[in-house]
């Protein structure tokens, strides 16, 4: 005969041991004739919380019933025999009842941990009852993310629709001071009082253009014009627009591009908004006497990448994640603002399918870097 009828009872039991030893269901070990463990699987360590080789199965068992152990270890046993035994008695491991079941190796012993029937049904029980649980959490959860959702929806419409209704207004106040203006006639007082009127109104309907675009970015409903924009041409002319309020604010303001290109294709009026509030940002951060410098170039990657870097006092790593919040501001500045210019740079990234990363650290100024894909020719 030959195959597995020819293999002899030892070396089945040595199969049977290796095989068990090798499971993570049952917590199974072979100890010697004194009861010191030789071989432990890694469910018996685990339950135990420490490592078993070289111990005695004695330190995992209840004192009260070392007696038990002690018989089932006797050389007289032959077969397999089994013992309700309390296994892991110290605050190291997790007391728990199992049915151990003991069988002779050659001279050792090998020994097989398993819950009995009814404590298996009581954890079965226990884990029905935490999933039913959990489900009905789950539910909740969804409940509530609904409900965030509808208020978030009814908020961004509320938002779009007051902001596109007070454009109407502003324009009309911004139209009668103008035409006041043009009209003449104004003393010195009436001509300072329209300036404060012009200012105050081209200042607030800044901020409800920018509302809107916010609220229109997050319905998914801003629109774009798109057509061929060269990146060196638009920072040129955004750096040009913003020098007097840099030279205001006693700045350096340098510009650093290539004649021509890198080309994108995208929207010339929000690429300009995003260029604007960069550069405004990093002036209002930056102390006098410093640097803010526009970069373009070309990236191997084939990326056309816009940089605006300054030299003010950056910002912890902790406001990194919350830097493109809408009403959100840093703690390195106490200048005014309404924390939505990143928010807007965020929305026009994200609208070209661009990227955009920050590195900065206090004391060091800050670089802000997007990168564009090339339009194609």
């Amino acid at each position: 005969m030959s195959g597995s009828l020819d293999t002899k009872p030892g070396e089945l039991a040595d199969a049977l041991a290796d095989y068990l030893a090798a499971t993570s269901v049952l917590a199974v070990a072979e100890v010697d004739a004194q009861g010191t463990i030789i071989t432990a699987n890694e469910t018996l360590e685990r339950l135990a919380g420490r490592p078993l080789v070289g111990r005695s199965f004695r330190e995992l068992v209840r004192v009260e019933q070392h007696p038990a152990l002690e018989r089932m270890l006797e050389p007289t046993e032959r077969e397999w025999h089994r013992h309700l035994l309390g296994l892991f008695p110290d605050d190291r491991g997790i007391p728990l009842d199992f049915m151990v079941l003991c069988r002779p190796v050659g001279d050792r012993r090998l020994l097989i941990a398993e819950p009995p029937a009814a404590a298996v049904t009581a954890v079965d029980e226990h884990l029905l009852a935490l999933n039913e649980e959990l489900a009905g959490a789950q539910r909740r959860i969804r409940r509530q993310n609904a409900e965030l959702a509808r208020q978030n929806e009814v908020k961004d419409t509320l938002l779009a629709n007051v902001s596109h209704d007070l454009r109407t207004p502003l324009t009309a106040v911004l139209g009668y001071a103008e035409l006041m203006r043009l009209r003449g006639g104004l003393n010195d007082k009436q001509a300072q009082a329209v300036d404060v009127i012009e200012r105050n109104a081209r200042r607030l309907l800044r901020l409800v253009s920018d509302l809107l675009l916010l609220a229109q970015a997050r319905a998914g409903k801003l629109t774009f014009e798109r057509e061929a924009v060269d990146l060196s041409g638009l920072a040129a002319e955004a750096v040009e627009l913003i020098r007097p309020l840099a030279a205001h604010a006693e700045l350096t303001l340098d510009l650093q591009v290539p004649p021509h290109g890198p080309v994108i294709d995208g929207d010339r009026l929000r690429l300009g908004q995003l260029l604007d509030n960069l550069t405004a940002n990093a002036i209002k951060f930056t102390p006098a006497g410093g640097t803010v410098t526009v970069r373009v170039f070309s990236r191997s990657d084939d990326a056309a990448v816009l940089e605006v870097q300054d030299t003010g006092p950056g910002f912890p790593d902790a406001e990194h994640d919350s830097l493109f919040e809408a009403f959100t501001r840093g703690s390195t500045t106490d200048a005014p603002g309404t924390g939505l210019g990143l928010a807007i740079v965020r929305a026009v990234v994200d609208a070209h399918e661009a990227t955009i990363d920050v590195d900065a650290e206090p004391g060091h100024g800050a670089r802000f870097t997007v990168a564009f894909q090339t339009a194609r020719r």
